[in-house]
This record gives C-alpha cells, sequence and structure tokens, in this order.
C-alpha cells in the first residue's frame, strides 16, 4: 500500500506530513504515536528541490526480557535495549516521573503488575510502552494424612518431592511409606512450575 505524502509551503513554515506524524521547520514532531521527539534530513539537487529525505523517529525501547511471568515470590529480571536515550521506568502511561532510569529492574511478583517505559533524552521522550507481568496461579499448600501407617497427600499436583529432616528422599509420589523416624514434609509442583510446601 502506498504512503501519501503531502507537502505544504507556506511563508515562514512548512508542515512535512507522512501518516499522523507532522514535522515543523525544526524538524521535531508536534503530534506523533512514536513519541515527542524526531529528526528529518533532506537532500536537495542543484535547483534546490527535495531529492530524498531520512526521518529518524526516537524509538522506544525493546524488551529483552522474554518471560514475562513469575510466581508469588519470585523475582523478574526485566530488561529493555534502547538505541536512543535512557530507559525510563513508569507506573502509568501518563506519569512524569519515573520511578527509576536504566535497562535493567528486578521486580519480586507478588500480584499482576504492569510498568510503562521510554527512552528519554532531554526533552525527547518516545512512546511509552507496556509490560505487563502476570504472576502464575500457585498450587495450594499441601495437607499430609496418614492413613494405616501410609503419608498421603493430595493429587493432582506436577510432581512430588519428600523430605525427611530436611533432606531429599528418593519418593516422587503423592503417597510416601515412613522407613524412619522423624519429621516428613512434602513440596509440590503444579504445572506452570509454582512450588508449595506443606
Amino acid at each position: 500500500m502506498k504512503k501519501t505524502i503531502l507537502l505544504i509551503a507556506l511563508t515562514n513554515f512548512a508542515f512535512l506530513a507522512v501518516g499522523q506524524n507532522q514535522y515543523d521547520f525544526n524538524n521535531h514532531v508536534i503530534n506523533s504515536s512514536f513519541g515527542k521527539c524526531a529528526s528529518t534530513t533532506y537532500t536537495y539537487d542543484e535547483v534546490g528541490n527535495i531529492k530524498s529525505k531520512t526521518t529518524t523517529i526516537f524509538k522506544s525501547p525493546v524488551i529483552e526480557t522474554e518471560q514475562l511471568s513469575a510466581c508469588t515470590g519470585d523475582e523478574i529480571d526485566l530488561k529493555m535495549s534502547t538505541v536512543n536515550g535512557e530507559v525510563h521506568w513508569y507506573d502509568y502511561e501518563d506519569s512524569e516521573e519515573s520511578l527509576r532510569v536504566g535497562e535493567e529492574l528486578i521486580f519480586t511478583l507478588t500480584k499482576d503488575t504492569s510498568f510503562y517505559v521510554a527512552s528519554v533524552d532531554g526533552e525527547c521522550i518516545s512512546k511509552k510502552i507496556p509490560v505487563q507481568l502476570t504472576l502464575l496461579p500457585s498450587p495450594g499448600i499441601p495437607v499430609i494424612q496418614k492413613q494405616n501407617g501410609i503419608l498421603l497427600t493430595s493429587a493432582g499436583a506436577e510432581s512430588y518431592n519428600w523430605f525427611l529432616d530436611d533432606e531429599l528422599l528418593d519418593i516422587t509420589d503423592n503417597f510416601l511409606i515412613p522407613q524412619s523416624p522423624g519429621t516428613y514434609f512434602v513440596e509440590i509442583t503444579n504445572e506452570q512450575g509454582c512450588k508449595a510446601t506443606s
């Protein structure tokens, strides 16, 4: 599909409009879905006609972290990269004050959480992009019951690890026949990889 480029010459002012982006004579974006600043470089032929133009958009950061979900209490190491300015982190899209400046944010997840990030260089700021973190469901705390000398816990977990006095046993079923005296407990893992301990 072709884009229509419209050039309107005025006495002291010219607009170059490409889609929704409008540039003033200082080559700063007035209204853009890309952000607050951009620059345009023109080349001219021998009689002064525009031969070509190159527009550099002030780009938003790029998310480098692939895993944007975690279990309760797990840390997510969020990493961004930018080709212009510094990465600023915000609570909300319309926030003016940033929470943090830097390409990395380590966050402990306790609920679904959103951040917004933008590239900032002086007065130039890119479009803020959302980063959505998702809390994975945790398994319920397993309850151990004793029936006829066998320790049982609820079925339905993805995996089971039994311990005797903090030592991992080679038992991965939802039941255990005690062989030695001591304190037994079980750690279960659900299909999302989240754990819970009795």
